[in-house]
């Protein structure tokens, strides 16, 4: 992804009903919210870091044969300033 406005760091958070998100963290992301081997989480970083950390993104589809329903949201959010 892109941003010609992005801030330092940025968020993008993936959310799914069914099975698991994994991915790697080796190119300096962070996860600010959530966890890996989880449906829900956020990471943090700059754009760079980010575009490496999704490019290693694995869904897990569930056992339980639940067709996934994928409800990813990428948002890009700028940290709050600080005073």
């Amino acid at each position: 992804m892109a941003d010609v406005d992005a801030a330092a760091t940025e968020n993008v958070t993936l959310a799914i009903d069914h099975g698991t998100l994994n991915l790697s963290l080796a190119g300096g992301a962070s996860i600010s919210s959530g966890a890996n081997g989880s449906g829900n989480l956020t990471i943090t970083g700059s754009i760079a870091q980010l575009n490496t950390a999704l490019a290693t993104l694995i869904y897990t589809a569930p056992n339980t044969g639940t067709a996934p329903h994928c409800r990813s949201h990428p948002t890009m959010a700028r940290p709050a300033a600080s005073h």
